[in-house]
């Protein structure tokens, strides 16, 4: 079993609750708030934005029942908690630098400031919170700061990879098969 020190392990609770509390309300404002708001009423699950909310809220979730429980933590968890990360970071960035801008001050209302900017943020927080803790348990050696580098690099790696392959067409999603120089738009 990974051992995580005992200020890690609050530090993680409080950013694993801030996520999930964030995650629910901003999901429920936008599913109660009607089709006059941006990302409002029934068709609410449909978008990206609040699936990356659950997946990340469901993982966060289940991370706070191992912690809790003293349980050892498979690396499968550890696996989809980066790919949540991913999700969720994407969609900040997506949100910060394409929506935003575009919606002015009517972006900034309470369900899109908690699905778009309090729950990447503090998931990313929480993501190198846990994980540092699994990639470099022994603090004091040299080759600590070789993980450090190494796990943002693939972190930073996987969300670029996604932003370039999905982004520069948004509104069609691209079928990117590797080696192919050409992509097929659906």
């Amino acid at each position: 079993m990974i051992v995580i020190s005992d200020t890690r392990k609050r530090i993680s609770y409080i950013l694993k609750l801030i996520v999930i509390i964030s995650a629910v309300a901003g999901t429920l404002i936008s599913a109660f708030a009607g089709r006059s708001a941006f990302m409002g009423g029934k068709t609410v699950f449909m978008y990206f934005t609040i699936q990356s909310n659950i997946l990340i809220a469901a993982i966060c979730a289940w991370g706070l029942f191992l912690l809790s429980r003293d349980r050892a933590v498979s690396v499968t968890w550890y696996t989809m908690k980066l790919v949540g990360t991913v999700s969720i970071t994407l969609t900040g960035v997506v949100f910060a630098f394409l929506l935003a801008p575009v919606l002015g001050a009517e972006a900034w209302n309470l369900q899109n400031t908690l699905t778009h900017a309090v729950v990447p943020i503090v998931s990313v927080a929480d993501y190198f919170v846990v994980v540092s803790s699994v990639l470099f348990p022994e603090l004091g050696k040299s080759r600590r700061s070789i993980w450090i580098y190494r796990g943002a690099s693939v972190y930073g790696h996987r969300l670029v990879d996604t932003s370039v392959t999905c982004l520069p067409d948004c509104g069609r999603i691209l079928l990117y098969v590797p080696g192919r120089q050409d992509r097929k738009t659906m």
